[in-house]
């Protein structure tokens, strides 16, 4: 079910030397990189982890910059079959389950979707 992790970093390069290390020792390898993201994995359809800068640009701190990606069914990981979003499933699940988008989430990501 968890496809990816991020860990925040305030130097990326040092973050990414220190987990060549690790991630070596531990059968992993590098997979995909973006300017701000190095991926690391095992294997295809293995679980990631992801090591840069916060989303938003700001520093890495305790919460910034860590966020934890859910896998999807088979298929299309941006649709379900029939070309259905994914988004608006999930969401109503959660709605379903906590009553308000508010109580499954800060107000301030609710405004942000």
């Amino acid at each position: 079910m968890l496809a990816y992790v991020t860990l925040g970093s305030n130097d990326k390069d040092k973050a990414v030397e220190f987990y060549d290390a690790v991630m070596g020792e531990l059968g992993g390898q590098r997979v995909f990189a973006n300017d701000r993201l190095q991926f690391y994995g095992t294997g295809p359809g293995q679980p990631m982890i992801a090591i840069g800068g916060p989303y938003d640009g700001e520093a890495a701190t305790v919460g910034n910059g860590v966020m934890p990606a859910l896998g999807c069914k088979t298929g299309n990981p941006r649709s379900l079959p029939g070309g259905k979003p994914l988004a608006p499933v999930g969401l109503a699940a959660a709605l379903a389950a906590a009553g308000s988008f508010h109580q499954a989430c800060s107000g301030a990501l609710a405004e942000t979707i």
